[in-house]
C-alpha cells in the first residue's frame, strides 16, 4: 500500500475530513487531496507533524520502498533549496571559501570505506 492510501486509511479511520487532516499537517485540504490521489507527495515535515499527532512510526504512513525514495528525493531537494537560498546571500569571498571547503570534502569522501 502507498503512501496515498495510508493517509486516506489513517484519516478516514478517525473520521477527519481533508480539511481536518490538512489542518494537523499544516497543508490545505487541496494538498491532502494531491497526497491521497498520489499525483503529490507530503514534505518530511508534514509527515513528521502527522506521526506525532497520531502517535504513530513515520514508517506507518510512507508505505512501500517506492514511496521512501521519492520522499528522500523531495527532503534532498528542500535541503537544497535552502542551502541554494543561503549561499545566495553569501559574498565573493565567503563563497569562495565555501566552495574550497566543499571541493575538500567531496575528495576526502572518494577515500573514505563504507
Amino acid at each position: 500500500m502507498g503512501i496515498g492510501e495510508n493517509i486516506r486509511q489513517l484519516r478516514e479511520s478517525h473520521g477527519m475530513t481533508q480539511t481536518d487532516f490538512g489542518k494537523i499537517a499544516g497543508v490545505s485540504d487541496k494538498a491532502v487531496s494531491t497526497w491521497e490521489s498520489e499525483t503529490a507527495y507530503p514534505r518530511i515535515g508534514a509527515i513528521e507533524r502527522i506521526s506525532k499527532y497520531f502517535k504513530i512510526p513515520k514508517s506507518m504512513l510512507i508505505g512501500d520502498a517506492e514511496d521512501r525514495q521519492i520522499l528522500r528525493m523531495i527532503d534532498y531537494y528542500e535541503q537544497f533549496k535552502s542551502l541554494i537560498k543561503i549561499v545566495d546571500k553569501l559574498d565573493a569571498v565567503d563563497r569562495a571559501r565555501l566552495e574550497e571547503r566543499a571541493s575538500m570534502m567531496l575528495e576526502a569522501e572518494k577515500y573514505q570505506e563504507d
